[in-house]
């Protein structure tokens, strides 16, 4: 998927502070890009905004099933389906 990013703002988390061992993200109306902030000429993931949301969505499911630290705002019904593998239940 090709896309124009000659215009697109480039951003990384605010976690990563003023390191530069992290992935930067910009999105336009198309698309969704990651690249490597070492390594910004090498080459950039585009990926279309419905693939990025499901992406997002099954990385805040894991975190959210596994006790991880990450917000546990999913939309309506995806907190409800545990990824394959993993149980709801969690031992004392």
């Amino acid at each position: 998927m090709r896309a124009d990013l000659s215009k697109a703002t480039w951003r990384k988390s605010s976690f990563s502070g003023d390191g530069a061992s992290c992935v930067e993200v910009a999105a336009t109306k198309d698309v969704i890009a990651i690249r490597d902030t070492k390594n910004r000429a090498g080459g950039i993931l585009t990926f279309r905004p419905d693939e990025w949301h499901a992406f997002i969505v099954t990385v805040k499911q894991a975190s959210c099933n596994l006790g991880g630290s990450l917000r546990c705002s999913l939309p309506p019904g995806a907190a409800s389906t545990p990824l394959p593998g993993r149980s709801r239940a969690r031992g004392p």
